[in-house]
């Protein structure tokens, strides 16, 4: 199997592999960082937004590869969910605190 993300597991500093976006209007942004938890390095996301205004914080990674010699992808993530102050979806009914989005072009 091969890796096709370059510092998945966060040995690295992140500022040559992954992106990071922040989108707050008028409010705190969010913030992501590197840390150590449970023993390992882990990507720590914290966001603390305010009733009915949506916000977001996250990483990404272009991978840039053609993917069609192989047969199958995988996607494996490990989260741990500390904490969450919204029940259900929200008020449009999207909003999560967690969401992978997985952008290809089909040839």
């Amino acid at each position: 199997a091969q890796n096709l993300l370059r510092n998945g597991n966060f040995t690295e500093s992140m500022k040559d592999t992954w992106d990071s976006y922040v989108v707050a209007e008028n409010v705190t942004p969010g913030k992501v960082s590197i840390m150590e938890r449970d023993g390992r390095r882990v990507a720590y996301f914290v966001r603390q937004g305010e009733d009915n205004v949506p916000t977001e914080v996250g990483i990404r990674q272009v991978i840039g590869k053609d993917v069609n010699v192989y047969d199958k992808l995988y996607l494996q993530l490990d989260i741990k969910l500390l904490f969450q102050s919204l029940s259900g979806a929200g008020y449009l009914s999207s909003e999560y605190p967690l969401r992978v989005e997985l952008t290809y072009t089909d040839v």
